[in-house]
């Protein structure tokens, strides 16, 4: 989660605000969104992909990937922001 650019959420959430789009007000404190609410829900949402596979909070999903190798087991975990939407692409045949 430390990798995670949480500067540009909050360019996107101020520009959300401009645009009167909907966005979290819990988010906000005095006014002005705060990255450390932002950092909760985020690490909330990851809490619940590990242990359900995937998890969605606000505009964050969490995805949880694991899988095996020569090293033995390993997990992954992905942090998105935004509105997502599936099944919105081309699919292709192989």
């Amino acid at each position: 989660m430390d990798m995670f650019d949480f500067q540009s959420v909050l360019k996107v959430l101020d520009v959300y605000k401009s645009m009167d789009r909907g966005y979290p007000e819990d988010w906000m404190d005095e006014g002005e969104f705060k990255e450390y609410l932002i950092r909760q829900d985020a690490r909330e949402c990851l809490k619940k992909a590990a242990k359900n596979g995937s998890s969605g909070i606000s505009y964050f999903s969490g995805v949880l990937n694991e899988g095996d190798d020569y090293n033995g087991p390993w997990g992954k975990m992905d942090l998105y922001f935004g509105e997502r939407t599936y099944q919105d692409g081309v699919n292709y045949e192989k």
